[in-house]
């Protein structure tokens, strides 16, 4: 269940539906805010920040895969493309979401990011450093 409940919320998101979107959300919702590190907490904090950050900010959240880890919580791996109102391009990059559920709603997001893939790797044991 939590899978379609993820995939609804990316396409809510994607389509700025918040009417959708901040149902599939526990009231209290615990939410990290990237642009700022802080915690975004409750479904109302939720839709002032993203009405804010829509007016100045263009968001586009693909999913690319869904796991769930051991303890429970869902990870997405997304990729997160961000341009600012002009049309600049401010980022391009893969990250993990990070979701805890309780009662089939979402209870907190985490942002984890993917550490760049090395364009070249070197055998240490083998060149004798």
């Amino acid at each position: 269940m939590e899978h379609d409940v993820m995939f609804a919320a990316y396409k809510s998101y994607n389509e700025r539906d918040l009417e959708a979107l901040l149902p599939l959300m526990c009231e209290d919702v615990n939410w990290a805010n990237p642009l700022t590190g802080d915690r975004i907490r409750g479904r109302e904090e939720m839709r002032r920040i993203w009405e804010l950050q829509w007016t100045s900010l263009s968001v586009q959240t693909e999913p690319i895969r869904i796991y769930e880890e051991l303890d429970g919580k869902t990870v997405v791996v997304v990729r997160e493309i961000l341009h600012e109102a002009g049309g600049r391009l401010l980022m391009d990059q893969e990250m993990e979401h990070v979701f805890t559920w309780r009662d089939g709603r979402v209870a907190r997001m985490d942002f984890r990011h993917i550490a760049p893939k090395a364009a070249e790797t070197i055998d240490i044991a083998a060149s004798g450093e």
